[in-house]
């Protein structure tokens, strides 16, 4: 009896395969990452991008002085450019290869029903504010560890080995 039941199961593969986790289908990861406004977050990276760019020194592409006029279409392009590229139309397919990769069908339904509870909404309205105050953080605990990285530098830098070595004799 054995026999004939493994036999059955072997001989249709759908009901052997059941229990495999099924690879999440774009229309669900679409809809997760829609739900999860990752369209937003791409558009707060191009915001970012530029912001970084603005705050370089002049010299180095930084943001346009008011009569620069070269320089202000510098940054128009840049930032079309940008858009362009990684923008959530551009981005979209990558991450949704990355979401098809990492998450299984059951997974991302999961975390739909999660991100349409009031505290997933709530997680959703609330990560950019987590992100902004640990970049935050990150920046003022890199501040007091500036002195010691630097020494660390200092340190294992060939160059400042040969002049320690130099000053202790």
């Amino acid at each position: 009896m054995k026999k004939w039941i493994l036999l059955a199961l072997l001989s249709f593969p759908g009901i052997a395969v059941a229990s495999d986790p099924q690879p999440a289908t774009e229309a669900s990861i679409r809809e997760l990452l829609l739900a999860t406004e990752a369209d937003k977050l791409v558009d707060q990276v191009h915001t970012q991008m530029m912001s970084l760019y603005d705050q370089a020194p002049e010299g180095e592409g930084g943001a346009p002085t008011a009569d620069d006029v070269q320089a202000r279409h510098r940054h128009a392009r840049l930032s079309a450019f940008l858009r362009s590229e990684m923008g959530w139309e551009a981005m979209a397919p990558a991450l949704i290869e990355v979401y098809r990769k990492v998450y299984t069908e059951q997974e991302v339904q999961d975390m739909l029903a999660f991100y349409r509870t009031p505290t997933g909404r709530s997680l959703i309205r609330k990560q950019p504010l987590v992100m902004q105050h640990s970049m935050e953080a990150m920046q003022v605990r890199m501040k007091t560890l500036e002195p010691a990285i630097r020494k660390l530098i200092e340190e294992t830098t060939p160059a400042s080995r040969g002049r320690m070595r130099v000053e202790r004799h």
